[in-house]
């Protein structure tokens, strides 16, 4: 997965959750993540159409909740 993200910039890590069918990828420019999302989202990654946005913080998506 890194390797897909970085044909777009520098992905510093990629974590994934333990049982759960997402992750997170971080990079080190906003304007590189930008355009990773552009062009990576509904994108097909083993066989499933990936959705990719920027995450939020938990703080930002308490008080919007």
């Amino acid at each position: 997965m890194k390797t897909l993200f970085e044909q777009h910039g520098s992905a510093t890590s990629v974590d994934f959750v333990d049982g759960q069918d997402f992750g997170f990828v971080r990079m080190d420019d906003d304007s590189e993540a930008y355009r990773a999302v552009k062009a990576l989202h509904g994108a097909e990654c083993g066989g499933r159409a990936l959705d990719v946005t920027i995450a939020r913080a938990y703080s930002s998506r308490k008080r919007q909740g």
